[in-house]
Order: C-alpha cells, then structure tokens, then sequence
C-alpha cells in the first residue's frame, strides 16, 4: 500500500466495506460482494446504480444475480483518483 493512502484514503467519507465493493465495481466486477446495508448506502449516495440481473445456472436451479456499475461521472472521478495513485493503467489491482 503506497505511504499517501494512509493520508488520503480512496474514496473518503465511505466506509471500508463501500471502499470494497466501489473499487470491485469500478474494475468491472459488477456483482461484488456486499452486505444490504453497503448496497443500500452506496446507490442512495449515487455512487452506483442498478444495472440489470444475470441469469446463471438452468431450469430450476437458475438464480438472477444483481448486478450494478458506477455511473459514468463518478467512474471518471474514480479513474482519475486510481491514476494520480500511480495504480496500474486501469486502476485495478
């Protein structure tokens, strides 16, 4: 963890939980894992929206997965963050 990340955390103000599932969602994972409450939070903030289910799995074992990504503004603020970071070229580790 670069020495500046204690100093300036990602995403300040959000918990390290929303942290979590901003950075996952932001590198394309768009079903993180998170608790109802971190769900919650974050798209009443507007910092992700729902984007859609996917289906996985057939017949009757077939379950929709949720799935949610950063809304355009705030995915460019978050890439802009990742770069000034000096992470690798899309932010993601």
């Amino acid at each position: 963890m670069p020495d500046n990340q204690a100093i300036r955390p990602r995403h300040p103000g959000r918990t390290p939980a929303q942290r979590r599932a901003l950075d996952a969602i932001g590198c394309g994972h768009y079903a993180p894992i998170m608790s109802d409450k971190t769900r919650d939070s974050l798209l009443r903030a507007g910092l992700i929206e729902h984007a859609g289910g996917r289906r996985i799995g057939n017949g009757a074992l077939a379950v929709v997965v949720q799935e949610y990504q950063m809304p355009i503004p705030v995915h460019m603020a978050w890439c802009e963050f990742c770069a000034s970071e000096k992470e690798d070229a899309n932010g993601c580790r």
